[in-house]
């Protein structure tokens, strides 16, 4: 999304962009999406998230470490655990993780920009995993109909959307994101077809 708007906002200077896992509208078919953006656009939870914040912070280490071992994906490696558990004791953490999902919620609530997207789909890629729901199939399915010249690929093998939390994730990830970008460069230098 993010990538989307500095394309937009600077065409001449965003050479292209490399959409992992892209999160690019609210999917009202998800549970999860709907529970989330209704705790995230309520005052009334922030506050209470604020309110027992600093209570949660101070429970003993191995409650913190059970409650982030409960609350993350199963793929997520321990140092990323630990990680995760220090940044949770800072006091603004949980208030900054519900601004930046209320302000994504607002900002993805329209349909997605397919018609930019057509524009600018020689400078633009999509990867996409199975069972994402910021990233669902359906969307992947859409825009490989509506945009059939983009490069949309699945993920080679079995990543998470957080898949930066685990370090053979990355690894793939990573290979495919070179990959695509050598794709992406070979086509905007004329030495091939996308």
């Amino acid at each position: 999304h993010i990538g989307l708007q500095m394309m937009r906002a600077e065409p001449l200077k965003v050479q292209g962009v490399v959409g992992l896992f892209p999160f690019l509208q609210v999917d009202r078919k998800s549970g999860k999406q709907t529970r989330l953006r209704m705790i995230t656009q309520s005052k009334m939870c922030i506050a209470i998230i604020r309110a027992i914040a600093p209570a949660i912070c101070s429970l003993p280490q191995w409650v913190l470490q059970f409650l982030v071992k409960l609350g993350t994906d199963s793929d997520m490696c321990t140092h990323t655990r630990h990680v995760t558990l220090r940044a949770l004791l800072q006091p603004s953490v949980m208030h900054n993780i519900a601004h930046l999902a209320s302000t994504e919620f607002a900002d993805l609530d329209a349909p997605m920009d397919v018609d930019f997207m057509e524009r600018m789909h020689r400078r633009l890629a999509f990867v996409y995993t199975d069972d994402d729901h910021w990233a669902p199939f359906w969307q992947f399915n859409e825009l490989m109909h509506q945009i059939p010249n983009m490069v949309l690929e699945m993920s080679q093998v079995r990543v998470s959307h957080a898949f930066c939390t685990n370090p053979e994730q990355s690894e793939a990830v990573a290979q495919q994101t070179a990959a695509i970008l050598r794709k992406l460069i070979d086509h905007h230098e004329g030495r091939s077809p996308l």
